[in-house]
């Protein structure tokens, strides 16, 4: 029986509408002049009412089409409805389709990451979890007692873990069976200058229940390390070739944690990765400075991980050529509230002025974030992110401009 038929169908009142920029998001707080950079729009790219979706990634193809994937469908931020869904753009974010689903299966399916690789056709990831098992609250703790009610362990047990999934076409519509991986990252894979594919996530044993077991789950959520993966067969196979170093004070107890990391293959050949890090021991600073690693070898050996001058989470890293490195970062602290950037002209040894994006929408409380970046046809910048308001929840995208970093 699948499961997720019966929630959604349960939601079947539920609409999906493209709302003019106007209608949802104003940005009159946002300076449109901020130094080097130029803020030009911002526009609706999905939305949904009644229903939820988040965790987007956004790249833009070869020939110039630009795809999202994101968890969509969903009943709540923590339920067991999320799909990978994907919506695509062929006029430079202008407008945009109606959602397809990748993949869905009977429990929670999020954090889509997209990577276009050396052959055309698309590497999606995705990990599909527990999580909304652990507090009895909220919504998704109910819907997996429907879910356990209706599914053997063992159906349960093979739908849990960190998974890519390949396109078999160039469009990206057919989709081959996914094969798991020993991490999860929220933005996924990059195809490398040697045509190998690396993900950079982190080790979650997927298969523990929060309910059931929460110490061991609170454990492995804390001890998690980053690792680096590599396949040279277009996604097909996966082999751990490094880990990347934390030193101990940063991931000491449950209240400091290292996550979801995302890699870019800096101009000279160096890869540069950077990490979301919690630390709720300091009550001023509930978000972290990002750490930051290089590898020199295409990801098999890395440098001790260390502090950027970069606060917010989680990262997404894009090579802007000689425009040099962009990251782009959420902030939910209170008064601060919205998606920024920062620009390094040296390879991420010195991080820029900060640039705000999007401030908070009404209606958001902070549930907003996990932006990234492309670069489009005439050069400009367009950066994606998802955020509830007061009418919904949905995928925006804001055009922007930057100058040439300096050197």
């Amino acid at each position: 029986m699948n499961v997720k038929k019966i929630f959604s169908a349960l939601a079947m009142f539920a609409t999906f509408a493209a709302f003019a920029a106007d209608n949802d998001f104003v940005i009159t707080d946002i300076p449109t002049e901020q130094g080097a950079a130029k803020i030009e729009w911002i526009k609706p790219a999905c939305f949904v009412k009644d229903r939820y979706l988040a965790w987007s990634t956004l790249i833009a193809r070869k020939d110039g089409e630009l795809v999202a994937v994101f968890s969509g469908d969903r009943n709540a931020k923590m339920c067991f409805s999320g799909k990978i869904q994907l919506i695509r753009s062929g006029d430079s974010g202008k407008t945009w389709s109606a959602p397809e689903t990748v993949y869905s299966s009977i429990v929670d399916d999020r954090d889509a990451g997209v990577c276009e690789m050396p052959d055309g056709n698309l590497l999606v990831s995705f990990y599909s979890g527990l999580d909304s098992r652990r507090v009895t609250s909220w919504q998704g703790f109910e819907e997996s007692k429907v879910v356990f009610k209706n599914t053997t362990e063992k159906e349960r047990t093979a739908a849990l873990g960190n998974w890519q999934i390949r396109s078999v076409d160039t469009v990206g519509r057919k989709w081959a069976s996914p094969v798991q991986t020993y991490t999860s990252a929220p933005h996924g894979a990059v195809a490398l200058s040697n045509k190998s594919l690396l993900y950079v996530g982190k080790h979650r044993d997927r298969t523990i229940d929060p309910h059931e077991n929460p110490e061991q789950w609170w454990k492995d959520r804390s001890t998690g390390k980053i690792f680096a993966e590599e396949s040279k067969d277009l996604g097909r196979t996966w082999n751990v070739i490094g880990e990347i170093p934390v030193a101990k004070k940063f991931v000491d107890t449950d209240k400091k944690t290292v996550s979801e990391p995302c890699v870019v293959e800096c101009s000279n050949g160096m890869l540069l990765v950077q990490m979301r890090r919690q630390d709720k021991t300091d009550p001023d600073k509930p978000n972290a400075k990002l750490l930051q690693s290089e590898s020199f070898d295409f990801g098999r050996t890395w440098t001790l991980a260390h502090e950027v001058d970069i606060e917010g989470y989680p990262p997404h890293l894009l090579n802007l050529g000689d425009r040099g490195i962009l990251c782009t970062y959420a902030k939910r602290v209170k008064g601060k509230e919205g998606i920024y950037a920062k620009i390094s002209g040296d390879f991420g040894k010195t991080w820029g002025s900060e640039i705000r994006l999007a401030g908070a929408l009404e209606g958001s409380k902070g549930d907003a974030g996990y932006p990234s970046t492309v670069v489009l046809k005439d050069g400009s910048l367009l950066t994606m992110f998802y955020t509830k308001t007061s009418a919904g929840v949905g995928l925006y995208v804001v055009k922007w401009n930057v100058k040439p970093a300096k050197k």
